[in-house]
């Protein structure tokens, strides 16, 4: 369905105001990481009826993604935290240059 089109021919819309942090926003959701472990004890183990088995809280899986990428996205917006990590360097040194 994309046909011929040369990829140099398409222009990004410039982003302007609020829409600018909209690329590290992205990165930060997509850098969410949740534990398996955590997340795997509360999925369903059956869905039959009357089964005696754990249903587990889809719900609660659900609003741990939510809190996972609201955390990651906070950390982005507060200190560059996904799209310049500090790679080790000690806090300090940080404070001291001024940065974050």
């Amino acid at each position: 369905m994309t046909g011929d089109v040369d990829s140099r021919s398409v222009k990004t819309p410039q982003l302007v105001g609020d829409m600018a942090l909209w690329p590290r926003v992205r990165q930060a959701i997509y850098a969410t990481a949740l534990s398996r472990a955590d997340v795997q004890w509360r999925f369903p183990e059956c869905h039959k009826k009357k089964c005696g088995a754990d249903h587990g809280d889809v719900d609660f899986v659900v609003r741990m993604v939510l809190d996972g990428v609201a955390d990651s996205v906070l950390k982005e917006l507060l200190c560059r935290a996904v799209t310049q990590p500090d790679d080790g360097e000690p806090i300090q040194a940080k404070a001291i240059a001024g940065e974050c």
